[in-house]
């Protein structure tokens, strides 16, 4: 049988050979738990001009984001500093892509995440039960269905939670003594019911601007207020290259056809954004 291709492959899959790479050639501080160092997540994230060396091989360690660069830097330290990170911002700005490779580089998956909705309750990101096990045999660990907050603490993992300002206020309210006191309480199992977080355990949340009728929390802000014509190219072929980067060339084209003729006849806006095209390599 021919091998079945993943539609959208994860972070930790797509870029498999750069994360080998870059950890068999880390030679920095680590965080404990994490997989990289801080300096070598940076480099995963945003590239590095020397390929490096991997069983003989060169690997080259691609830019996969483009933007500011002092963002993703705020980023990693924010996460070392065992605070929680929260990402807002318009639609379409990468938040999303940023977690996953902030995820990918420092525990090795992308995939333990919450997706926050009005519908979801303080036990869908906390932990459920096995009802059928729960009613034969009481409230045993194995009648406890853990959610991803709970493999994140125990394992000392990252948690992603996406949309989290699209859930009620009492389930945000619900993480602060998480993310306070690294510690969840079970009540169901008495004086061994305290879950403490393991090292390396955080939360990375996701925010969209333009969802009415949220609850905004306290917040990392995912850029600021003001947008320039450099920074909107840059929001434009992060989104290109999220989806093909052989699209890259038909943006490139774009701007020496399109953008170009009306640069020339039209100047102002036309012309900063044109200049942007600097960004497209």
């Amino acid at each position: 049988m021919s091998e079945i291709k993943a539609l959208k492959p994860t972070v930790e899959i797509l870029y498999a050979e750069e994360l080998a790479a870059l950890e068999a050639n880390d030679d920095g501080p680590k965080p404990e738990n994490w997989r990289l160092s801080p300096k070598a997540v940076r480099t995963f994230i945003l590239g590095s001009s020397k390929p490096l060396k991997l069983k003989r091989k060169n690997v080259n360690i691609t830019k996969k984001f483009y933007g500011d660069d002092a963002l993703i830097e705020r980023c990693i330290i924010t996460l070392a500093g065992n605070r929680g990170l929260m990402l807002v911002g318009e639609p379409g700005t990468a938040k999303t892509m940023l977690s996953e490779l902030l995820s990918a580089a420092i525990c090795g998956y992308s995939t333990n995440t919450i997706q926050g909705t009005a519908g979801t309750t303080e036990d869908m990101i906390k932990y459920t039960w096995n009802y059928a096990l729960l009613l034969a045999k009481g409230p045993v660990k194995e009648a406890l269905v853990p959610s991803p907050l709970y493999i994140g603490m125990k394992k000392g993992t990252i948690t992603r939670f996406e949309e989290i300002t699209r859930c009620p206020a009492e389930v945000q309210d619900s993480l602060i003594s998480i993310l306070s006191d690294k510690v969840l309480n079970i009540p169901e199992f008495g004086e061994e019911g305290l879950l403490c977080a393991s090292p390396g355990f955080n939360v990375i949340a996701t925010a969209n601007t333009r969802d009415r009728g949220v609850n905004e929390m306290s917040s990392f802000y995912y850029g600021d207020s003001k947008i320039d014509m450099s920074t909107m190219v840059q929001n434009i072929l992060g989104s290109v290259l999220k989806e093909s980067r052989e699209d890259v060339d038909k943006l490139r084209s774009y701007f020496n056809i399109v953008v170009k003729g009306k640069s020339a006849k039209m100047g102002g806006n036309w012309k900063d954004f044109y200049e942007a095209k600097k960004w497209i390599k």
